[in-house]
């Protein structure tokens, strides 16, 4: 699924304008993120995943930690990456913590949102896998930085891919309800064999000889 969602994102690269996309971030780095002193420093952590309830995204975390919400509608991930690569590297070089989240299917190379805490700022993508809808958030179409009629010409192409990943996602997350069903019931046999009073008297005893105990 990843490798076919990767081959749309670089079909879409190739008719979008990434040197527009970079300009745009750093104009909006300019406007959006002040200078502070000292080096910047960044967390990197996941805000969505292929679960076994199907792909989710922990929007109570934007709610959380972010009072205004960018967000780059962006089907395929190829100008929204170019733009948070350049927002998360016009932070750090200004000083400011970052959180980065990464793709789950391409963590190596593709970021998926960005908060600034002590901003309350998030900068999140939006398509079909996580839409992203907050009361208040302002939209950028990533569609502004790439070329229509070239996207047009590989539509078909592209959308053979996203109906494949979709399927081989929803086996990814039946294949995992099926593992925690088998890992519960295994559960069930451990918990009623194991001594939980010799557990405890271990625990015990190591925290005395490590002179923990109290």
């Amino acid at each position: 699924a990843g490798a076919l969602l990767l081959e749309n994102r670089r079909l879409a690269a190739g008719v979008s304008d990434e040197g527009k996309a970079r300009r745009y971030a750093a104009r909006l780095a300019e406007r959006r993120l002040p200078r502070r002193e000292g080096p910047g420093r960044e967390s990197v952590r996941l805000l969505s995943a292929v679960t076994p309830d199907g792909v989710l995204a922990y929007r109570s975390t934007v709610e959380a930690l972010a009072g205004e919400v960018i967000v780059l509608r962006d089907e395929y991930g190829a100008v929204s990456r170019v733009i948070l690569d350049e927002m998360r590297r016009q932070a750090l070089e200004r000083g400011l913590f970052v959180i980065t989240c990464r793709c789950p299917l391409a963590p190596e190379d593709k970021i998926e949102h960005l908060f600034f805490p002590e901003l309350g700022l998030a900068l999140l993508t939006s398509n079909s896998w996580h839409p992203m809808e907050f009361c208040h958030q302002h939209n950028v179409r990533c569609s502004r930085f790439a070329d229509a009629e070239g996207l047009r010409a590989r539509r078909q192409r592209m959308r053979f891919n996203q109906k494949a990943a979709a399927e081989l996602l929803a086996q990814t997350s039946a294949l995992q309800r099926e593992a925690r069903t088998v890992h519960s019931e295994l559960e069930t046999y451990y918990r009623s064999a194991a001594d939980f009073a010799q557990v405890d008297k271990i625990t015990a005893d190591t925290a005395r000889a490590m002179g923990l105990a109290t």
